[in-house]
């Protein structure tokens, strides 16, 4: 009689244990999904990096200068993405869809000679370079390690560790000094 109520159920202890190896396989799995969550938000951002690269290209040979490119203009195709203000068209939240509370990566399009201003500036004369620049949303924990990102129309493509603070790459972006673009992936750098 005493076995045939034993094996209505579960022990405690049996319980316990199942429990510890759920958590112990949740422990493990986790940092996997989080590199995962940040590979796919990268690679979302180097596509989108790439697209605008070739709008800003056709821009180019259509008016012989990448004064006045507008990223709207290059996402009038894609309803959802949002440009920080119709007046700089300088900013874009990603994925699309995400607005400047909400995105994984923003990418920021800077005049490749100022490196300070956007194409659309009232002040751009030449408007011959051009720099994009994505940064990951640290205030999302997952999105806090990611890589920061950096194509030129120099042809310089480079994703920097989380090492290099967004104030150092800032500085390297604003430093005219070096009018190369390999200057912006000094560091701890690799290519994509």
């Amino acid at each position: 009689m005493d076995t045939a109520m034993r094996s209505k159920g579960f022990t405690l202890i049996e319980l316990m244990i199942a429990l510890v190896i759920v958590v112990v396989l949740t422990i493990m799995a986790l940092p996997s999904y989080n590199r995962y969550i940040r590979s796919s938000a990268r690679a979302d951002a180097q596509s989108q990096m790439v697209k605008i690269a070739g709008d800003l290209e056709r821009w180019r040979a259509k008016n012989l200068s990448y004064a006045n490119f507008t990223p709207e203009i290059a996402f009038a195709s894609t309803p959802g993405s949002i440009v920080d203000s119709t007046t700089t068209n300088a900013t874009i939240y990603l994925p699309k869809g995400s607005t400047s509370a909400n995105y994984k990566y923003q990418l920021a399009l800077l005049d490749g000679s100022t490196r300070t201003s956007s194409l659309t500036s009232s002040g751009l004369t030449a408007g011959q370079r051009w720099i994009l620049v994505a940064q990951p949303n640290t205030a999302n924990s997952t999105l806090s390690l990611a890589s920061r990102l950096v194509l030129s129309s120099q042809g310089v493509r480079c994703m920097t560790d989380s090492a290099l603070t967004d104030a150092t790459m800032k500085s390297n972006i604003k430093d005219t000094t070096n009018t190369s673009d390999s200057a912006l992936c000094a560091g701890t750098s690799k290519p994509w």
